[in-house]
């Protein structure tokens, strides 16, 4: 919750939009590329539901803004590093695919699904029943997560949207 409460103060700072809503994002994103950025993430967003999350990216294609949506499902444990782990992810795919920022979100996705399941599973695994895991317990599981890291079976995909 603190990710995303930052996100969104940060994002109105920067660009005086709040955001409420999906078109308030994409303007906000669109004042970003105005100003200069080649790329604007927004990687966790209030606009998902009880059971998504949603992450936006916008950049400029001939003068044109292009966007993409990225649904993420819910998890049922609050981890501590996503944030890094989405930025260390973004900026190894971005790499690998530098022309496809929507191929590089949908193995970043892919992969954080995997790391964070297996990471509830570890936890789950070593606490008793109606228990909840500790933070401990739920440090991601990265190492133990390499090859989801390295070649992501594709279980979310992120979608161009029609601007």
């Amino acid at each position: 919750m603190a990710a995303r409460y930052s996100a969104r103060v940060f994002a109105r700072l920067l660009t005086g939009v709040t955001i409420r809503t999906e078109a308030d994002a994409l303007e906000a994103m669109r004042v970003l590329l105005n100003k200069g950025a080649k790329r604007v993430i927004l990687s966790s967003t209030d606009i998902g539901d009880a059971e998504n999350l949603v992450a936006l990216a916008s950049y400029r294609n001939d003068g044109k803004m292009e966007a993409i949506r990225l649904e993420m499902p819910l998890l049922p444990a609050t981890f501590v590093g996503t944030g890094d782990l989405f930025t260390a992810l973004i900026l190894a795919w971005s790499h690998r695919h530098p022309n496809d920022l929507e191929l590089a979100l949908t193995k970043v996705a892919s992969s954080m699904q995997h790391i964070l399941k297996r990471t509830i599973k570890w936890a789950q695994e070593r606490t008793p029943d109606g228990v909840k895991p500790t933070v401990g317990q739920l440090e991601l599981k990265l190492i133990q997560s390499i090859a989801e890291i390295q070649h992501p079976e594709t279980v979310v995909t992120a979608t161009r949207l029609q601007l």
